[in-house]
C-alpha cells in the first residue's frame, strides 16, 4: 500500500470516528483529526510528524477556561494507567487463547465486498452482524444466519 494511500485511510478511519456516521458535517472534524494525526508518535519512526517537520513537540496554548486543576489531572492520570493495565489484560488473555464459538453465539462477520477490488462505499461499515452461529463446519469456520 502506498504512503499517501495509507494516509488517506487514517484520515478516513479519523474521520469516521470523529463524526459518528454522521458524515454530513464531516469539515467540522477535518481540522481536529489532521491535528490528531500530525501529533501522533509514528510507531517506526518513534516521532510525530510534527516533531520531523518543525524539530520541536507542538506547543498547545490553554485558555483559562480550557485549565484543569493538578488532581483532576492526576485523577485522569490514574484512571488511564488502570485502562491501560486492563486493557493489556484483555489483550494477553485474548491473544494466548484460540477462540472457538459456540452453536447459537453472537457474532460480527467481515464485510467482504470491502476486500474486493471494486467501486464499494468507503464509509461502509467493515463488520456485519450481529450473525448467529448456526453450525460448525470446520475448525474456525461456521455457517451463520442473520440474527435480525
Amino acid at each position: 500500500m502506498e504512503m499517501v494511500e495509507r494516509m488517506n485511510r487514517s484520515i478516513r478511519y479519523s474521520l469516521t470516528k470523529s463524526c459518528g456516521g454522521n458524515f454530513k458535517n464531516w469539515c467540522k472534524f477535518l481540522d481536529s483529526s489532521l491535528m490528531g494525526i500530525r501529533v501522533s508518535t509514528n510507531s517506526r519512526t518513534g516521532y510525530s510528524p510534527y516533531f520531523l517537520l518543525f524539530g520541536k513537540h507542538p506547543y498547545f496554548i490553554e485558555t483559562q477556561d480550557t485549565t484543569i486543576s493538578g488532581l483532576v489531572i492526576r485523577n485522569l492520570e490514574i484512571i488511564e494507567i488502570n485502562d491501560i493495565r486492563i486493557g493489556k489484560e484483555r489483550e494477553k488473555k485474548s491473544s494466548s487463547s484460540n477462540i472457538n464459538f459456540e452453536k447459537g453465539d453472537l457474532v460480527l462477520v467481515l464485510n467482504q465486498k470491502l476486500r474486493k477490488k471494486g467501486l464499494h462505499d468507503k464509509k461502509a461499515p467493515r463488520y456485519e452482524g450481529p450473525m448467529k452461529i448456526v453450525d460448525k463446519i470446520a475448525n474456525n469456520i461456521y455457517a451463520v444466519e442473520n440474527e435480525k
